[in-house]
């Protein structure tokens, strides 16, 4: 969120490009930006399932963050990590 630049689609690039060492297609990129406004919506509506998904692990994110929008950018993470060209090595 800080490193990425400014909004979804950037953000999102970013962390791509970070973890497969490639930019997304645009086929890839949308169904990743629509789920971050889906989880971020569902995170705005929900903000203890936000705060539980931000507890996990030793460090705590700073207090200047948008919970809900830290909590939807870490679900696509995630996604991308769990990815099988993030994982394999070809």
């Amino acid at each position: 969120m800080r490193e990425g630049g400014v909004g979804p689609k950037a953000c999102i690039t970013h962390a791509f490009l970070l973890l497969l060492a490639r930019t997304p297609s645009t086929v890839e990129l949308g169904p990743l930006v629509e789920l971050f406004h889906q989880q971020q919506a569902r995170f705005r509506e929900d903000a203890a399932a936000a705060a539980a998904l931000l507890d996990v692990g030793d460090s705590r994110p700073a207090a200047t963050l948008d919970a809900a929008t830290l909590a939807a950018y870490t679900v696509v993470a995630n996604l991308l990590f769990n990815l099988d060209e993030t994982i394999t090595t070809k």
